[in-house]
């Protein structure tokens, strides 16, 4: 908690609920963009996947440094994307 700068007290505030729901959500929607992006791509499934991997967490690693969080905050945020973007591209593999 302290890498991201919260505290006990401000954790108790908020509802747990709501950035459970909006997270699933947007997972969802990531999920369908990278299954679509991937079948329409014209590379093979594994390399397009890669692709994808490496742009979003390039796009994520430039708000870290704005933000000037910690490079041990960096990846474990970004080692969670890399492996869910890599199952997404094995599961679009496997069954599309």
């Amino acid at each position: 908690m302290k890498a991201v700068g919260l505290d006990e007290e401000t954790i108790q505030k908020g509802s747990p609920v709501t950035p459970m729901i909006v997270t699933l959500l947007v997972e969802m929607a990531v999920a369908l963009i990278v299954s679509f992006i991937l079948i329409h791509l014209d590379l093979d499934i594994y390399i397009g996947g890669l692709l994808i991997a490496a742009a979003a967490i390039l796009s994520a690693i430039k708000n870290y440094v704005f933000e000037m969080k910690p490079f041990k905050l960096i990846l474990i945020n970004e080692s969670y994307k890399l492996v869910t973007i890599m199952i997404m591209t094995a599961s679009v593999a496997f069954f599309g």
